[in-house]
């Protein structure tokens, strides 16, 4: 009689951990773009930037939120166990493109990716290639990000 009691108490207390389906990450990435004129075949401008990129995995229902978007959920691909991937279709009125990302989460890794994407009205090119590293964080961090 004790024995189904005690796996019942065991099952209860992991409960908890097993609910939660969610990862945070916090991202240091390094940023570089550059803008093309396709009809006279040069670059028109470079540049690096820096910024901090704060995720929200879902692992269970395979989606990936960015605090920058967070009403946006994106599917990823799990890559093999701990490292996803996801592509984005960029389309507007003028701006047509895709970015593709990888990021490491299990555990906390790098985040890789690009962007290439084109202007048909002004006929420019506009590429970028995000890297950084990935670090634990929480549901508040990400949360006051937003």
């Amino acid at each position: 009689m004790k024995l189904p009691i005690l796996l019942g108490a065991l099952l209860l207390s992991t409960s908890p951990a097993l609910a939660d389906d969610f990862v945070y990450l916090k991202c240091q990435t390094t940023i570089h773009s550059i803008v093309w004129n396709w009809t006279e075949t040069k670059e028109l401008n470079k540049w690096i930037s820096h910024a901090d990129v704060l995720y929200k995995i879902d692992t269970k229902n395979e989606e990936l939120f960015v605090s920058s978007k967070s009403e946006i959920a994106i599917q990823y691909e799990l890559q093999h166990p701990g490292f996803i991937g996801w592509t984005e279709q960029v389309s507007g009125e003028r701006i047509s493109g895709e970015n593709h990302m990888y990021l490491q989460y299990d555990p906390p890794g790098a985040v890789d990716g690009g962007m290439n994407h084109s202007d048909n009205e002004r006929r420019l090119k506009y590429f970028g290639r995000i890297a950084g590293d990935c670090e634990a964080s929480d549901a508040s961090d990400y949360e006051a990000s937003k």
